[in-house]
C-alpha cells in the first residue's frame, strides 16, 4: 500500500467532494444514471470511487468499476492491484468487472501494429472500458485523470508541436456514439480540475488505502520523464502549476470549439461516392488555423458518414501543404497537395479540396488498409487482398481495425475450424516450400490473423473461423496488391 506521508500533501486540498459535486452539476450529468468508473487500484482512480459513489448513493444512481490487467507486471504486484479493487468494490457494494490479457500479448500487438506500449495500453483498455460500459448499460463512462495528467499531456503535446486541438488536453467530456452516430454513453473526468495531491488528501482523511503503479517510475515512458524531472521543476516556482496548465487547456479548448463551430459554417463537405470533397476557393479564402479544422472536421465526417470504422488519427503536421498554402494556387501548389499517409488521402480535383480513406504503407511492414462500414446509399464495403494468383475478398463489417496487409512474421497464428495453429505447422502439413513461405500475405486486424494467401493458389489458403469471404467485390472496395516484402504504389 501507499507510502505517502500525509504531510508532505497540503492540508487545504481538502474539496474534492465539492469539485465533484460541481463538475457534475456543471456538465449537467445526470446522478441518478449508471455509471461506471476504471479502477487500477491507484489513488486516482481508487479517490474517484469513492467520491462518485458518495454522490451517487443521494440520488440513488448505480455505480459500477471496471478492471483490466494488462499482464505487465509480476504476479504478486499483479495480485496486489487487483486485491485492492476487490477490497474497494466490497467495501462500496458495487458491482466489478474484471478481464485479465494474457503474458506478452500487449507487447505483441504494439510490435505487430508499429506503436508503443504505452499507447497499445490505452487502445486495449479503452476496448475493454467500451465493451463494459454497453454490458452494464452505463450512461457515464468516468476516468480518474486530474490536473496532473492534463497538466502532463499538455506538456507533451507542446513539445510535439501540437496546435490548440492537441493543446486543448484531455477532454472533461466525450461522446461515444455508434455507426449510426445514436449515443452510447459519454466518457467523462471529474477530477480532471483537481491535482493528484487533492486525491491523496482525500483518500488519507477518509482512512482509504491504494497501491502504486511501479510503473509510473519508468524512466523509459516519455510521461513519466514529464512527471519526474520537468514537472518538480515546474512545482519549484508555483505549487499550483499544474492547476494553472489545467485551466489553460480548458480556455485553448473554448478556443478551439469556437474555431470548429465557425468552420462548420463556412467549409461545407459534401459526400460523394464514398468522397467528401468542398469547393476549393471557399476553403483557400479561410485563414490556415480554420482549414486545419475542417479537415479535421471532414475525419470526423468520415467515420459518422460510414467511410470509416474509426476516425482517422492525423497528425496537424500532415495538413500543414494545405493549411499554409496561398491563392493563386499554381499547378506546383495543387501537386504538393496530393496527401497520403495514416489511412487518408487528400487531392485537389476540379477546383474541389477532396478527402477520401487509403491504403497506405504502414512501418515499412505492410499496408494498413481503411475499413469503411458503409459506401454511398448504404452498401457495404469489401477489401480485395491480391498475392500471386491467390485471393480473398472480405467485408470490412467482418474485420476489427488496424487492418493490416503484411509478410509471413515468426509466432504467427490463426484460428480455425480445429482450433489454434501456428502458421509454420500449417506450411509443415501443406508441405509447402521455403520460398512460397516467404512470399504469402498474412491479413490481420486487431483480434489476429484473418487470412493467409499463397501466391501460387487461386482462393485464400486459410481463412480465421467466423469469417465468410465474398464472391466478388461490393461498390465500394479497397484493394491490396502483395508482392513479398517490395512495396509500391
Amino acid at each position: 500500500m501507499s507510502s505517502t506521508n500525509a504531510e508532505q500533501i497540503p492540508a487545504n486540498h481538502n474539496n474534492s467532494a465539492l469539485e465533484v459535486r460541481q463538475f457534475c452539476a456543471t456538465n449537467q450529468l445526470d446522478l441518478g444514471a449508471t455509471w461506471l468508473a476504471a479502477c487500477s487500484g491507484g489513488c486516482d482512480s481508487t479517490a474517484l470511487a469513492y467520491l462518485l459513489h458518495e454522490l451517487l448513493c443521494e440520488h440513488r444512481g448505480t455505480l459500477h468499476l471496471a478492471y483490466l490487467d494488462h499482464a505487465l507486471r509480476g504476479a504478486a504486484e499483479a495480485e496486489a492491484e487487483r486485491s485492492a479493487v476487490e477490497k474497494i468494490s466490497l467495501s462500496l457494494g458495487v458491482s466489478l468487472h474484471v478481464e485479465q490479457l494474457q503474458p506478452g500479448q500487449l507487447r505483441i500487438d504494439a510490435a505487430r501494429r508499429g506503436i508503443g506500449l504505452e499507447a497499445a495500453a490505452r487502445d486495449v483498455r479503452y476496448r475493454f472500458l467500451h465493451r463494459t460500459a454497453l454490458r452494464s448499460g452505463a450512461r457515464y463512462l468516468a476516468t480518474g485523470h486530474h490536473a496532473d495528467d492534463q497538466a502532463e499531456t499538455v506538456l507533451m503535446r507542446l513539445m510535439r508541436g501540437s496546435g490548440p486541438r492537441g493543446l486543448a488536453g484531455i477532454p472533461a467530456l466525450r461522446p461515444v456514439c455508434d455507426d449510426s452516430g445514436a449515443l452510447c454513453y459519454t466518457v467523462v473526468r471529474p477530477v480532471v480540475n483537481l491535482p493528484c495531491a487533492a486525491l491523496r488528501r482525500f483518500c488519507i482523511d477518509r482512512g482509504v488505502e491504494w497501491v502504486e503503479d511501479r510503473t509510473n517510475d519508468a524512466a523509459d515512458y516519455q510521461r513519466n520523464v514529464v512527471r519526474h524531472s520537468i514537472m518538480p521543476t515546474l512545482y519549484a516556482f508555483d505549487r499550483e502549476v499544474s492547476e494553472r496548465i489545467s485551466r489553460s487547456a480548458v480556455k485553448i479548448g473554448e478556443s478551439q470549439q469556437a474555431l470548429e463551430a465557425l468552420a462548420h459554417r463556412l467549409v461545407v463537405w459534401h459526400l460523394d461516392n464514398g468522397e467528401l470533397s468542398t469547393a476549393a476557393a471557399g476553403f483557400f479564402a479561410q485563414p490556415a488555423a480554420l482549414r486545419r479544422v475542417a479537415l479535421y472536421q471532414a475525419l470526423e465526417l468520415m467515420r459518422t458518414r460510414g467511410i470509416c470504422r474509426e476516425t482517422p488519427s492525423v497528425p496537424a503536421r500532415f495538413f500543414e501543404p494545405l493549411a499554409a498554402a496561398e491563392l493563386p494556387l499554381h499547378p506546383a501548389d495543387a501537386a504538393a497537395m496530393a496527401l497520403r499517409g495514416h489511412g487518408v488521402q487528400v487531392w485537389l480535383d476540379d477546383n474541389r479540396v477532396c478527402v477520401a480513406a487509403d491504403v497506405v504503407r504502414y512501418s515499412k511492414k505492410g499496408y494498413l488498409v481503411s475499413c469503411a462500414v458503409q459506401a454511398a446509399g448504404g452498401v457495404t464495403s469489401s477489401v480485395v487482398v491480391e498475392c500471386g494468383s491467390s485471393s480473398v475478398i472480405l467485408r470490412t463489417s467482418d474485420l476489427l481495425p488496424p487492418v493490416l496487409v503484411r509478410s509471413r512474421r515468426p509466432g504467427d497464428a490463426i484460428e480455425l475450424q480445429v482450433g489454434h495453429k501456428s502458421l509454420k505447422k500449417v506450411f509443415n502439413e501443406y508441405e509447402l516450400r521455403q520460398d512460397c513461405r516467404s512470399a504469402v500475405a498474412v491479413v490481420e486486424d486487431a483480434a489476429g490473423v484473418v487470412a493467409v494467401l499463397v501466391p501460387d493458389r487461386k482462393t485464400a489458403s486459410l481463412l480465421r473461423i467466423g469469417i465468410q469471404p465474398l464472391d466478388r467485390p461490393t461498390a465500394a472496395v479497397t484493394r491490396v496488391e502483395w508482392r513479398g516484402d517490395r512495396f509500391f504504389e
